[in-house]
């Protein structure tokens, strides 16, 4: 169940920070230019934490983010008891982008993050979560479905 709430977590965070990189297809840092390259659908293809690569199993690599002009809808996958691919209920937030950071509203409270990559065909982000006296450090990579 951890694992669950940090991939959604990541996939929340992911909608909510933008930064770009120097490629060709990347942004150039103008708010507009993130608002339209993040609209899509995205598919979960890895997760860092603190530095440490976090397998993703087949059905984990099913969950996806899509982002609409002010929505983005979180589909978790996760491998059940029985050894079989459950999606959990999609979850809908609204996401804000200022500058390098998304922010992600839902019901009782928001998260933000910031993207380190927001081009045509991929999407990572980083954001810091705390858990008690731990303070983790997660870097989620998407590339796009559509």
């Amino acid at each position: 169940m951890k694992t669950f709430k940090l991939i959604l977590l990541a996939a929340i965070i992911a909608c909510t920070t933008a930064s770009c990189s120097s490629d060709d297809d990347s942004n150039n840092g103008d708010v507009a230019d993130f608002n339209t390259l993040i609209i899509g659908q995205w598919r979960l293809t890895s997760e860092v934490i603190n530095g440490e690569p976090e397998p993703l199993d087949d059905c984990e690599t099913s969950s996806t983010i899509t982002f609409s002009e002010d929505t983005v809808t979180s589909v978790y996958v996760y491998t059940n008891d029985e050894n079989e691919c459950e999606t959990e209920t999609p979850d809908v937030s609204t996401y804000t982008i200022s500058g390098n950071t998304v922010t992600i509203s839902y019901d009782g409270g928001s998260d933000s993050g910031s993207i380190e990559t927001l081009n045509n065909s991929t999407l990572t982000f980083s954001f810091t979560d705390s858990f008690g006296d731990e303070t983790e450090v997660f870097t989620t990579t998407y590339t796009r479905v559509n």
